[in-house]
């Protein structure tokens, strides 16, 4: 009897020793998916932050470029008023 009481001894050990081991992959398999999901959300939050600012600088660069040809047509405007006004005093003074 002595005999099998140590085989039941040891075997109990061995399933005692699978169990923490399980337990301890359990535990592991769960950090990582924590660790994933927590990934995953910050990479969503950056992505949006990315696309809100990639958004504004197109706003941003429409409105420059606006502004750039509302410049530019007030220049040609004040070109065109300046050159007539060049040419009528020119032309009155022959």
């Amino acid at each position: 009897m002595t005999k099998e009481s140590e085989e039941i001894k040891r075997l109990e050990a061995l399933l005692a020793k699978k169990e923490e081991k399980s337990k301890a992959l359990a535990a592991e398999r769960k950090r990582l998916k924590a660790s994933i999901k927590a990934k995953e959300e910050s990479e969503k939050k950056w992505k949006a932050k990315f696309l809100e600012l990639k958004k504004e600088s197109k706003t941003k660069d429409a409105e420059q470029k606006r502004n750039r040809r509302k410049s530019q047509d007030t220049t040609e405007k004040l070109f065109d008023l300046l050159s007539r006004q060049l040419k009528d005093t020119d032309f009155t003074r022959k």
